[in-house]
């Protein structure tokens, strides 16, 4: 069973997937294998020719601050940012699929899993969520960004009704990490029963 793993950025996810790993369940997670794309010369080319090279640092390696910066001051600049990567993680995904077909459990942890219309690679989806204001200050304290870069990252994501709806699973994590363990359990039970 491959089980998506989603909600919106700061919501929890990091920590479900700790939980998961946790139990020897293998998780695949969307920003690391974003994070070796951008290692990607190809990648790196096609970011430079469309955002320049303030995205890179003094040693010549991606800034990911800055080209976040840059890619959230815009609509158009976000587009072409996920035009030049999204494609990519989503043929590691599916490539990803078609290698483990067989396993138990494999978590693929996809924080735009509705936005990109991923679903079909999932056979169960957990969403994790959180009030805004405590994603926010997440962002700003993980990220060392504004609140206005903070506020347009989460405006680029699907409303959480939405994703309330097309979920199997739910936590909600407003509250302490052992609610977070305890509901985390529950779901985790009624997966081994599927």
């Amino acid at each position: 069973m491959i089980l998506g793993l989603t909600g919106s950025i700061a919501s929890g996810k990091t920590t479900v997937s700790i939980f998961f790993t946790s139990l020897g369940i293998t998780v695949i997670d969307a920003d690391i294998l974003s994070r070796e794309l951008s290692y990607n010369h190809e990648i790196i080319d096609k970011l430079l020719s469309s955002f320049g090279y303030s995205i890179l640092t003094k040693t010549n390696e991606l800034n990911r601050k800055a080209l976040r910066e840059i890619a959230f001051s815009s609509p158009h600049n976000l587009k072409i940012l996920n035009s030049i990567m999204h494609p990519k993680i989503i043929s590691s995904f599916e490539k990803i699929k078609k290698e483990h077909l067989n396993d138990s459990i494999l978590v693929f942890d996809i924080p735009l899993l509705f936005e990109l219309n991923l679903e079909y690679l999932c056979d169960k989806i957990l969403l994790i969520y959180t009030d805004e204001a405590t994603q926010i200050k997440r962002i700003i304290e993980r990220d060392q960004c504004t609140y206005e870069i903070a506020k347009k990252i989460l405006e680029s994501q699907a409303p959480l009704e939405n994703k309330l709806l097309k979920s199997d699973y739910s936590i909600d994590n407003s509250k302490t990490k052992s609610d977070l363990k305890f509901q985390f359990n529950k779901v985790y039970q009624k997966l081994l029963t599927k």
